[in-house]
């Protein structure tokens, strides 16, 4: 965490990439590096190629995403805290007192994405803090990490949902211009200017 701002690094985000690694450049990028949502899935829809491919893809972000998303359950929390309880020791405690230590994680971290608290809890270990974060401290940190997955997700979707940009003109139009064209070519036939 920059104790300055009170912001975390960005995260890693090969988590995000895994699902991506699939997919043509040109997708990827739309998705995943483009300033703005709106300009991501107008670049999708512009293009066809790229446009049937996010359709096809869809379902697999929307699975990365869900995954991503996953909440914290009791498993893992202990997965995330037992390694730094190695690091940093706990006082000698009852059964009935460590019952409560781990309810509390337990209940604190339960909304919060598995990925976002394990994330959380290896820039925790990674700082120069000397103490086992407190339930509301390692919450705090895992609610800010990003969650790649999702704005992938969400772009695909608004993407795949969206009508395809189409560049050739209607029908009813091409009427008019063949018939303007054909006029101007009859007129030319009985005046008989050929140039």
């Amino acid at each position: 965490m920059n104790i300055q701002t009170g912001r975390l690094p960005p995260p890693n985000s090969s988590g995000a990439m895994k699902t991506c690694d699939a997919l043509s450049q040109g997708l990827r990028l739309l998705l995943t590096h483009e300033t703005t949502t709106a300009d991501a899935v107008a670049g999708i829809v512009a293009n066809p190629a790229l446009h049937a491919e996010c359709k096809a893809a869809l379902p697999a972000l929307m699975d990365a995403k869900d995954r991503a998303l996953t909440k914290t359950g009791p498993d893992d929390v202990q997965r995330v805290l037992v390694p730094a309880l190695t690091i940093y020791p706990q006082p000698d405690r009852t059964e009935r007192e460590w019952a409560t230590w781990w309810a509390v994680y337990i209940e604190t971290l339960s909304d919060i994405p598995a990925r976002a608290v394990s994330e959380a809890m290896r820039l925790w270990l990674r700082s120069p803090a000397g103490f086992m974060p407190k339930p509301g401290e390692l919450r705090d940190w895992a609610l800010k990490v990003p969650c790649p997955e999702y704005q992938i997700a969400h772009r695909a979707k608004l993407a795949a949902q969206s009508p395809a940009v189409t560049f050739e003109p209607d029908a009813a139009r091409r009427k008019v211009e063949a018939a303007e064209l054909l006029a101007g070519f009859k007129i030319k036939s009985t005046t008989g200017d050929e140039k």
